[in-house]
């Protein structure tokens, strides 16, 4: 029979008790990133609808927004919703969120909720991106919805300053009577009567390529950081309260037929990108002008290069795993080199991405936007 010293005997007894105690804290999960507390509060909503077929209806192509409230239980009320045809009233009620604490998904219940809707909560919590397919649609075709979430922070404060004398970066796309994206590199002006006027705006768009220079009119903020534009009514965007960007709506000014989601940027001149800003794990959700949704995950190394995996669009259902490569510039604009239409933008803060391009065997076209 083999015997053991006592010294021996207490050191397994020390040992046994550091791990049942978890190793000193070294063997203790961290709790989720997540929680449903994270959606409770009041939202901003943005949302674009797209089809292939433009009709009169609200419920087809055109833009809606609004404010939605989310309880504690992640139920939804909508008091009011405006939409691209002039029409207000409340949102449909029944609708409760549920998101996944470990991931950030969002999944949608309810007798008036879309279970196909996908969204995402950034890590920061001040945005939620999603798709879904518009169940109330009434025409043979589908109906598909890019929606984005901006939080109402009611202690945030805003002012002309915010989005005066500002150089940004604007991403946008259309649905209903057109069905362009454009990219915009532009910069707004001095106050003047309590507006900002826009100067410069050198525009790409597909097909029509690039514009010169263009002044777009005057934009106002008020103390809740929504966004005017003189020339144009129907224009409506919010600025985040972090104040690095806008998330706008509205109808074409001199065609009604045209609605139109645009992401708008701010820079920080004074920062400069490495391709390694993109490293890490993201959640896209796009929009198809030919009328489709698709969300992706984008797991990105140092060096631009990565996976799509967990790909569906409303066309096909689910995807293969395939690999991505990106490139960057040293002010950040990003592109894809087997796509030569390919142009998305790094918020400074490197938590937002944005990206619009020509899908050519449709063709049609295409924005993404993705958060961490």
């Amino acid at each position: 029979m083999k015997h053991y010293s006592l010294m021996g005997f207490m050191v397994l007894l020390m040992l046994f008790a550091l791990s049942a105690c978890g190793g000193g804290g070294g063997g203790s999960s961290p709790p989720p990133p997540f929680s449903q507390a994270d959606l409770t509060g009041s939202w901003y909503v943005s949302i674009l609808q797209s089809n292939p077929t433009l009709s009169g209806s609200p419920k087809e192509p055109g833009w809606i927004r609004g404010i939605a409230t989310v309880s504690s239980s992640g139920t939804i009320s909508v008091p009011a919703l405006e939409t691209s045809l002039g029409t207000t009233g409340p949102g449909p009620t029944g609708v409760a969120w549920k998101i996944d604490p470990w991931t950030g998904i969002i999944s949608e219940s309810g007798a008036s909720g879309n279970p196909d809707f996908h969204g995402k909560l950034a890590a920061n919590k001040q945005l939620v991106v999603g798709t879904a397919t518009n169940l109330n649609s009434t025409l043979s075709g589908t109906t598909v919805q890019l929606r984005v979430m901006q939080r109402i922070v009611t202690s945030a404060t805003y002012t002309i300053s915010d989005i005066a004398n500002k150089t940004f970066m604007t991403h946008q796309i259309e649905s209903g009577a057109g069905d362009d994206w454009m990219y915009a590199d532009g910069s707004t002006g001095p106050v003047f009567s309590g507006m900002s006027t826009t100067g410069t705006l050198s525009m790409t768009t597909m097909p029509s390529g690039t514009t010169p220079g263009s002044d777009i009119g005057a934009l106002s903020i008020n103390a809740s950081g929504i966004v005017s534009l003189s020339i144009n009514p129907s224009f409506k965007g919010m600025v985040s309260p972090d104040k690095t960007y806008m998330v706008a709506t509205e109808n074409d000014y001199l065609d009604s037929r045209v609605f139109r989601l645009t992401v708008v940027q701010f820079k920080n001149m004074a920062h400069s990108y490495m391709l390694s800003d993109m490293a890490g794990t993201w959640r896209n959700h796009s929009i198809l002008s030919a009328g489709f949704w698709l969300y992706s995950t984008a797991t990105l190394n140092t060096m631009g290069t990565g996976t799509i995996t967990d790909q569906h669009d409303s066309a096909i259902g689910a995807t293969a795993p395939y690999s991505i490569n990106l490139t960057m510039t040293t002010s950040g604009i990003v592109s894809e080199p087997t796509t030569t239409s390919s142009h998305g933008f790094l918020s400074p803060s490197k938590d937002l991405f944005v990206m619009t391009q020509t899908i050519t065997d449709i063709p049609c076209s295409f924005m993404a936007i993705m958060v961490k």
